[in-house]
C-alpha cells in the first residue's frame, strides 16, 4: 500500500514536462451560481469559435483537494472547449474567487453538494444543450463528484482521471496508524477551539518541509505540484489548511458512492497512479455502462503535463462523444 500511496507523489521527482498549454484564443466567460446560500465563480469555456445560439454539450470540470479553478480544472476545460465542449471550472466554496467563511477549507460534504449545484446550473446556460451534461473529475474530487452523482446530481455521463478514492482504512494505512491518530486529534482539538470562539488554526496545505507534521501534503522535491511556482504554485492557490479539516478529510469513504453510479462511466487511471487498487475496486463495483483506460505515468503529471494531459483529453472526449447527445435545435 506504501508503494500505491508514494504514486501520488512520485511524478515529482520525475523530469518535469514542458506544462501542457492551453488554447490562446479560447473564449472564456465568468459565471456565478449559488451553493447553500452562498456564490460561487467560476470560468465557462467556450470553443474559440462559438457563435452566439449555439448548443454545446457542456462538461463540469473539477480538480484535486486544496485546489483553485485555475489549476488542473481549468486547464481541462480550456481542453475539452478546444474540442467542442462548453466546460465549467469553478471553485469551491471557501476557495479562491468563491464565497465561504472558513478560508481553504477542505469538506467533502460540502464539495459534493457544490459539484450537485454546478450540474443543475451549467444546462441554465444559453451556450449548454439542455440533457447533455458530463462531469469530469481529476484526483480527490472524483470521490465528491461520484457521491454528488450517486446523491442525484444531473450529469448525463461520467469521467475520472488519476481518482484519489480513499475510504478510513485506507488513510490510516497511507498515513500511517500513529500519525492518522495523531492528524484526527489535531483536528478535533481545533474544532473545539472553533467553536469556542471562531478561531481557525492552520497548517500548509503543501510544503518541501516533510517535518510539518500537520500539513496536508508534503514531499521534499522542488518539482512538487503544489510548490513549484512553474506548476500549480500559482498565485492564485491559497497555501493553507484549516487544521479542523483533517477529520472529515480522513474518514471520508470515495468507495461507498461506485454502487451509486447509474450514467456511463469511464475511468482513467495506471498503476503508477495514486491507490491502484481501490480504482479497480471502484470500477468493480460500479454497475452502469463502463469502460476503463489503464496508462501509463504518474498522477501529478495527468495534472499539468502536456503529454499526459491530451492523452487523458482524448480519452475523455471519446467517452463523451459517445455518450452526450445535443438535441436537435428546436
Amino acid at each position: 500500500m506504501k508503494r500505491l500511496f508514494n504514486a501520488l507523489f512520485i511524478s515529482a521527482a520525475a523530469t518535469v514536462l514542458a506544462t501542457a498549454t492551453q488554447a490562446e484564443a479560447a473564449q472564456v466567460k465568468e459565471v456565478t451560481f449559488e451553493s447553500e446560500g452562498q456564490t460561487l465563480v467560476g470560468d465557462l469555456y467556450l470553443p474559440d469559435d462559438y457563435v452566439e445560439g449555439q448548443e454545446l454539450p457542456g462538461v463540469v470540470v473539477t480538480g484535486s483537494w486544496t485546489s483553485v479553478k485555475e489549476q488542473m480544472s481549468g486547464l481541462y476545460a480550456e481542453a475539452l472547449a478546444d474540442r467542442g465542449y462548453a466546460a465549467l471550472a469553478f471553485d469551491f466554496r471557501n476557495f479562491g474567487n468563491s464565497e465561504g467563511d472558513i478560508r481553504a477549507l477542505e469538506s467533502p460534504a460540502m464539495k459534493i453538494e457544490d459539484i450537485q449545484a454546478a450540474a443543475e446550473f451549467l444546462p441554465t446556460l444559453p451556450e449548454v444543450a439542455d440533457g447533455a451534461v458530463g462531469g469530469l473529475a481529476v484526483c480527490a474530487s472524483a470521490g465528491y463528484m461520484a457521491h454528488a452523482i450517486a446523491n442525484g446530481a444531473p450529469f448525463d455521463s461520467f469521467v475520472t482521471v488519476a481518482a484519489w478514492l480513499h475510504d478510513s482504512e485506507t488513510a490510516r494505512e497511507i498515513y500511517t496508524p500513529e500519525r492518522y491518530d495523531r492528524l484526527i486529534a489535531a483536528s478535533q482539538q481545533a474544532q473545539a477551539y472553533f467553536e469556542a470562539d471562531g478561531t481557525i488554526q492552520y497548517t500548509l496545505a503543501a510544503t518541501n518541509n516533510e517535518d510539518i507534521d500537520l500539513a496536508a501534503m508534503r514531499w521534499a522535491d522542488p518539482s512538487f505540484y503544489y510548490t513549484n511556482p512553474q506548476r500549480g504554485a500559482i498565485p492564485a492557490y491559497d497555501n493553507r489548511f484549516p487544521i479542523m479539516a483533517w477529520e472529515e478529510w480522513l474518514t471520508f469513504d470515495a468507495l461507498a458512492a461506485a454502487e451509486g453510479i447509474e450514467v456511463p462511466y469511464r475511468m482513467i487511471h495506471g498503476d503508477d497512479m495514486v491507490l491502484p487498487d481501490n480504482a479497480q475496486a471502484f470500477y468493480a463495483t460500479v454497475s452502469a455502462p463502463k469502460s476503463i483506460a489503464w496508462l501509463e505515468g504518474f498522477q501529478m503529471d495527468y495534472y499539468d503535463q502536456a503529454e499526459r494531459v491530451d492523452q487523458a483529453t482524448a480519452l475523455v472526449v471519446e467517452h463523451f462523444e459517445a455518450t452526450l447527445s445535443v438535441p436537435t435545435p428546436r
